[in-house]
């Protein structure tokens, strides 16, 4: 039986030639955060609120050993990408005009 992922101190280490960490799992905990938080702050229709919560709950979650670890341009573009889309929708940002942002 082979292990192809292992979880050390938060952070996923894959199997591989080289070093590698898996970020699929702080996207999903940073989105599971952020639904939640939103889904409870928009509705007191302040973007202040919404914005601290962010900074407090869910920007921990994705910034979690990225200074420890050398990421790729890609992992890095996909940190990003969950962090404007957080922000977009805070600020009522429609599809249309997000993708002309990106």
């Amino acid at each position: 039986m082979h292990v192809t992922t292992v979880k050390y101190f938060g952070v996923y280490l894959v199997a591989a030639k080289y070093f590698k960490c898996s970020m699929d799992h702080i996207r999903m905990k940073f989105y599971r955060a952020f639904n939640c938080i939103y889904a409870r702050s928009h509705v007191a229709n302040s973007e202040l609120i919404s914005v601290e919560l962010f900074r407090s709950y869910s920007l921990p979650l994705i910034l979690y050993a990225t200074e420890a670890l050398d990421l790729s341009k890609r992992v890095l573009s996909m940190l990003d990408k969950c962090i404007n889309r957080a922000v977009a929708k805070i600020f009522y940002f429609n599809d249309k005009v997000y993708n002309i942002l990106d």
